[in-house]
């Protein structure tokens, strides 16, 4: 019955267009504290839900109790000796509260960004850390959207880019152990910003975006699909710093064309080696015969799509001097 009454309290939560003091203050606490101690995921998930949409709605008036009760989840989160379940709900709870302050853009959430990037050397919840920027950055249809009345400010996901990518190139560069959750990171939120804010920094994340196509570091394919089409575009938009990496990016390109296990990623991988075409010949022409002979192993692939993507990939690279 209390997880009947939360999933309606989330729903009343979401849409109506302003919490009021005394709302907050009774609602907030009480909130957290169900998210905390509830036995069911759903019940916690949906609780948790609740608590965005309230800090997303509320007044200034009640950033002093909104701080109080982080500092008591944040505590539950890095306290070790809490039992693994509890800590993994008291983050998920955090990313819905910093989830609700990044829409609106609120200093705090600034603040609980940063927390969450100390959490990625933690054992037990380094991974859900980088899933959940994820979650920061995608739109729910439930709760959260311009169609549920919530504060929403222009440009809040390049904010969160502005954020957390100059962090993300310093903690990959300095800790290798945590150097598979600053690519997941960074994946996230490619998928997230236009074009025109990855170019403004791309020299800082070229080498976060090669890293991310070795294949051995990392199992989730979305990831990589998600960086071999960052590097698709960039290939047409930033020609220059492209070509610098280009000794090490063609190798990359035909392991991942050849032995990853997922068709789509083959097909995106090959997508980028058609691409690279375009660069200027003279950087282009020493890898072309080595290209046209490892795409050989491509076209007798399992798959008719990969066998029909390598096709036009080695046509591509046959033309290359005879345009």
């Amino acid at each position: 019955q209390q997880t009947q009454l939360v999933v309606f309290l989330r729903a009343v939560l979401s849409s109506i267009k302003v919490i009021k003091d005394g709302v907050f203050s009774d609602l907030f606490p009480n909130l957290i504290r169900f998210c905390l101690e509830s036995s069911s995921s759903f019940a916690c998930h949906q609780s948790a839900k609740g608590c965005g949409c309230l800090v997303n709605k509320m007044a200034d008036s009640g950033c002093s109790l909104l701080e109080q009760e982080m500092e008591n989840v944040w505590n539950l989160i890095t306290n070790t000796s809490n039992e693994s379940e509890r800590r993994k709900n008291a983050l998920s709870l955090w990313l819905w509260i910093t989830k609700g302050l990044i829409v609106r853009s609120h200093p705090i959430g600034v603040t609980a960004v940063n927390k969450l990037l100390t959490l990625f050397v933690d054992e037990l919840l380094g991974c859900s850390v980088a899933d959940g920027f994820h979650h920061l950055l995608c739109d729910f249809p439930d709760c959260l959207n311009s169609a549920c009345s919530a504060n929403i400010k222009i440009f809040h996901k390049q904010r969160l880019f502005s954020i957390v990518v100059p962090q993300l190139v310093i903690l990959y560069q300095s800790q290798v152990s945590i150097r598979q959750y600053c690519i997941e990171t960074l994946s996230y939120i490619m998928q997230a910003v236009p074009k025109q804010v990855l170019l403004a920094d791309l020299p800082n994340l070229l080498p976060l975006l090669l890293e991310s196509l070795n294949s051995s570091s990392l199992d989730q394919h979305d990831v990589l699909i998600s960086s071999l089409d960052a590097l698709h575009s960039l290939v047409n938009d930033a020609p220059v710093n492209i070509s610098e990496h280009l000794s090490s990016l063609v190798p990359r390109l035909l392991q991942i064309s050849q032995t990853n296990p997922y068709m789509k990623v083959r097909i995106s991988s090959l997508k980028c080696l058609s691409v690279l075409t375009i660069l200027p010949s003279h950087l282009t022409y020493p890898h072309q015969n080595h290209v046209i002979r490892e795409l050989a192993l491509c076209l007798d692939d399992k798959k008719r799509l990969v066998r029909k993507e390598a096709v036009s990939c080695r046509n591509e690279w046959y033309m290359l001097g005879n345009e």
